[in-house]
């Protein structure tokens, strides 16, 4: 009998704790900057999960079966989660409603769509498709998704992730042209404008990646990799001036800045697999998030409503 009773209780506390971490993922989003959703590649494929820093609980938000999902986006409510699947066959663009559940597909052709950014507003998606004739960042109207998106840009090369800067109509991305990536800036607002090159960041032995303007619109932190390994930099804008913020052996990237700009997360495989890290924006207080023996990448932060 005591032994019925002591069972019942293991059952009860165990129900009890997996009701409380889902509450708190649920309701950890009115903390400042508690959840970071990301791509971990488990089971038949990859999904995205999100992670409460502050509870260390995650939860997977997709569940596909035998598919793929990346580049995981937040809308500016922190409501809706923008993001790549493959479950159909080719790359395409989804939107996720996080309480709910319930994802809604936004492209469907035969290019390849991906790693979409939200506008301030929450108005518009950019994102990267890919075709037979080359690569360009294009524009969704999220108040009519079913409209035609609108190239923002077709150039030649290889175009990296764009991200939109918070003050306005600026997007950055990097351009590989002739086996040289370099980063760019756009003022969308301008038509006919052209990319703008940061010439301050201009080493032509290295591959730069995945810049993301700092929520004030000051700095950009960006991948940087020569000969040797992967680190993570932020860049200030008004002084040109770069900063290595990881000094490691291995390889970093995929920086995404806190909704206060105090803090950075990204992957890195220092520890063998790729993981998640936190650290503070001047690359001190690193903290590991993530101790799954898959790989976890595209880190992005729930924005405070």
């Amino acid at each position: 009998m005591q032994r019925l009773i002591f069972g019942r209780i293991i059952v009860a506390l165990i129900a009890g704790f997996m009701l409380a971490q889902l509450a708190a993922l649920i309701l950890g989003w009115m903390l400042p900057g508690a959840q970071i959703a990301y791509r971990s590649q488990r089971d038949s494929g990859s999904d995205l999960f999100l992670l409460d820093v502050h509870r260390r609980v995650e939860l997977n938000l997709t569940r596909t079966r035998f598919a793929d999902e990346f580049a995981p986006a937040w809308s500016p409510d922190g409501r809706r989660i923008a993001y790549a699947s493959d479950m159909d066959g080719d790359l395409d663009l989804y939107v996720l409603e996080v309480y709910s559940g319930h994802s809604t597909k936004l492209t469907d052709n035969r290019a390849w769509d991906s790693s979409p950014a939200w506008t301030a507003d929450g108005q518009a998606l950019a994102y990267l498709s890919n075709n037979r004739t080359g690569q360009s960042i294009m524009r969704l109207d999220m108040d009519e998704p079913t409209s035609e998106p609108e190239t923002i840009i077709d150039l030649r090369g290889f175009e990296g992730p764009p991200d939109w800067s918070r003050q306005g109509e600026n997007l950055v991305f990097t351009l590989d042209i002739d086996f040289e990536s370099q980063v760019y800036t756009l003022q969308t607002a301008e038509r006919g404008a052209h990319p703008q090159h940061l010439t301050y960041l201009n080493d032509y032995r290295a591959t730069y990646a995945t810049p993301a303007w700092s929520p004030d619109g000051s700095k950009i932190a960006y991948a940087y990799a020569t000969l040797g390994a992967r680190e993570v930099f932020v860049v200030d804008l008004s002084s040109g001036e770069a900063h290595n913020l990881t000094h490691n052996r291995g390889d970093d990237g995929e920086p995404a800045w806190s909704p206060d700009g105090t803090r950075l997360v990204f992957w890195s495989n220092r520890d063998g697999n790729y993981e998640l890290y936190l650290m503070r924006s001047d690359g001190s207080g690193l903290r590991r998030l993530t101790y799954h023996p898959s790989n976890d990448s595209a880190p992005a932060w729930r924005p405070v409503r």
